[in-house]
Parts: C-alpha cells; structure tokens; sequence
C-alpha cells in the first residue's frame, strides 16, 4: 500500500545557528598562507537547546540504556545498576548483548531496549553498516521485533544504533520509541512516512553530537534538517545542573562517541564529582595529544642530529 508521505518538519524548529565559513590567511606565527585556510567547517549547524533538563520517566529510560552497557563492561549486572537507581523497571530477558526485555513495576508495560554498537564488536559494526546501506533485517532488528511480538511491547527504547531499530521496530509494529543520540537512517524516515498512526519516535539528542549528526545529515533523503512529523527531535545541552528529583550529563566513550548518560542524583555533590572527572578526562586526552605530537617531533630531530654527526 502506498500511502502519502506524511508533512515535514524542521529537526530543530528555529532553534539553530548556521554558521558562516571564516578563513585565515596567516597562521598563528604570522606566516601568510599560500591558500586561506578554513578556521571552522562550512555550514556547521549548530542546536540551540529546547530543554535544559529531563524528565524522571526519562531519564529512567536512559538508564535502561545505560545498565547494559555496564554489564557489557563487566562493570556491573544489569539487575545490580537498576537496584541501584532505584529504577521502576525490572530485566524481564536479555535477549542478546544489545537487545533486552523490560518491566514497568507498577504498570506492568513491557518494554523492549537496544543498545549502541561495542567498538569492539565485528558483528556490532557488521549490523550497523547493513542499517546504513541496505536496510533492514539486520540481527539486532530481528532480536527486537521478536521480542515486542513475543512480550506484547508498548513502547521500543534504543541509543544511537537502537535508535534506529527502534524507529524501524516501532514503525513496523505501530508503537511508540524513543532514542538517545540515535543513528537515523533514509530507511527509518521511509519507514515513519509509511507507519500507522499510532507510531511517534521521540529523539533526544545533545545537537553536538558530530558523529551521529553528520551521519543522520549524509542519510536523510529529505531537505537538510527536515523529518516527517511523527520523528519530534529534543535537543538539551551539555549540563550538570539538576532539579530536585533528577540530573542527567553526557560523557564520552573510548570511541569518542558522546552519548546520553542519565542518573538519579541523590546530592548535587555527586553530579560536581562527574562533571570534575568528565574534565579532567577532556584535558587529559588534549595533553597526551600534545605529549605524542612532541614525541613524534622530538624522535624526528634526534634522527636529524644523528645522521648529521654520522656525516661529520
């Protein structure tokens, strides 16, 4: 059946900034360029943040995310993490590593959750490149469908590559998903033009997320920026401030891939602590860095000076 395609909507509404591309004809040591050099990227878009924090049900659900990454760490299982937030869900079945069943303990709603990619993974990075370039069924799509069928599923929750089997599940089934920093591929806005009604995937993402934005831009079939009406983009900002019941913040994984990390704060001394480690993180990865370019540079002009006293 070939239904009309649904009306589009800007991704950010009028919340962003263009940027104009800047040249430099000099370096920083005054020496002129044989060609300007670009300062930034052309036509870099930049969101402004529509909410400065997270609701309690979502940052729960961010959580759910969160526990199977932890477990995948070995970090900790996934019952121990949401004993630990005290979450309303509890683990109905791990499907897979990147596919698990959940329950709402109070309204019995079954939920079906997919994570992001292990960087370590050759079947992680074989699935994601099969969602990006020939579509669906993928495995992590099987295991997902399967397990909303089986479970009765009311609402489908993913992070970046879940992201977009939740639409792609969701879409399918005509229920509710929600991602985080979610991969967006042509295939999924295909498949939320053609969905029921009844579907609407909510994406929260940070608007800096270089990676996944430059690749949600690259595979959107639609005009820069724009997605049918039942994809609502949620853009927040880098934050540690907190309401009284909740906080959420965003860190950066081995892979230098920003992805949403939400918890329940019991004292904002905790979330001063994160925020601390999250910095001293980001200047640490700028000073080793430097210390290797030196190294390199270093290792370069001994050689220089060693063959030179060969000659002498």
């Amino acid at each position: 059946e070939n239904r009309p395609l649904k009306p589009l909507v800007p991704k950010h509404d009028d919340r962003f900034v263009v940027k104009k591309p800047a040249h430099k004809k000099k370096s920083s040591r005054g020496v002129k360029y044989h060609l300007p050099i670009f300062a930034n990227l052309d036509r870099v878009l930049t969101a402004k943040p529509s909410h400065s924090s997270l609701k309690q049900s979502e940052v729960q659900k961010a959580e759910l995310v969160e526990s199977m990454y932890r477990q995948k760490a070995g970090r900790e299982t996934i019952p121990e993490y949401l004993s630990e937030t005290n979450s309303p869900y509890e683990l109905v079945e791990q499907i897979s590593d990147n596919v698990m069943v959940v329950r709402h303990k109070t309204t019995n709603e079954n939920k079906v959750v997919v994570k992001g990619i292990d960087k370590s993974s050759f079947e992680d990075h074989v699935d994601l490149q099969q969602k990006l370039w020939f579509g669906e069924p993928t495995q992590s799509y099987d295991e997902a469908l399967n397990a909303a069928i089986e479970y009765g599923a009311s609402e489908i929750i993913g992070h970046s590559r879940g992201s977009s089997t939740a639409i792609a599940v969701g879409s399918e089934l005509g229920i509710p998903s929600v991602g985080f920093n979610g991969v967006i591929t042509s295939e999924n806005v295909r498949q939320a033009h053609a969905a029921p009604d009844t579907f609407r995937h909510v994406e929260f993402s940070n608007g800096e997320d270089i990676i996944v934005n430059g690749i949600n831009e690259i595979t959107n079939p639609h005009a820069h920026g724009k997605y049918p009406e039942n994809i609502e983009f949620k853009t927040a900002k880098y934050s540690t401030k907190t309401n009284p019941v909740s906080a959420w913040w965003t860190r950066m994984d081995d892979s230098r891939h920003v992805i949403f990390v939400a918890t329940t704060s019991r004292n904002s001394s905790n979330l001063s602590a994160a925020s601390t480690r999250l910095t001293r993180l980001l200047r640490w990865n700028c000073m080793e860095r430097k210390l290797r370019t030196n190294t390199r540079s270093l290792m370069l002009k001994s050689r220089v000076f060693a063959a030179a006293r060969a000659r002498i």
